[in-house]
């Protein structure tokens, strides 16, 4: 692995990541906007669409796994429910005490997004 791999892999995981975003925001407002679900219903949802498209994303051009390997599944369901934990509950703290919803969504998505960086990285699609 060198320098430059790994800076193609932070930009690639920062592209993937800013649209994993935005579809986690815009359905997390669809919930909410249309009252449909509660805030934390809302947020966990929106994240697991978002969580669809950033495991096949990542897979394929971050990390460059088009070969599938035993366990990367498991192993990525894995991070993603310690980092939907982590991102529900640092949204919801937030939202109590600053009761905005745009703020505590951007402060939950960046703390999930830096843990799943490095499980990604390190524990999902490691090079052997």
């Amino acid at each position: 692995m060198t320098i430059i791999d790994s800076k193609k892999e932070i930009i690639f995981f920062s592209i993937v990541g800013f649209t994993t975003v935005a579809i986690d925001y815009f359905f997390y407002n669809f919930f909410l906007s249309n009252q449909m679900l509660g805030v934390n219903t809302s947020k966990g949802l929106s994240f697991l669409i978002g969580t669809a498209y950033s495991y096949l994303m990542n897979r394929f051009f971050t990390f460059s796994h088009a070969a599938y390997k035993d366990g990367s599944v498991l192993r990525f369901l894995t991070i993603y429910v310690l980092a939907l934990f982590l991102n529900i509950t640092i949204n919801w703290l937030i939202f109590m005490i600053y009761s905005s919803i745009v703020l505590s969504f951007f402060i939950a998505t960046g703390f999930s997004a830096a843990f799943n960086f490095i499980g990604l990285k390190f524990y999902v699609f490691r090079k052997n």
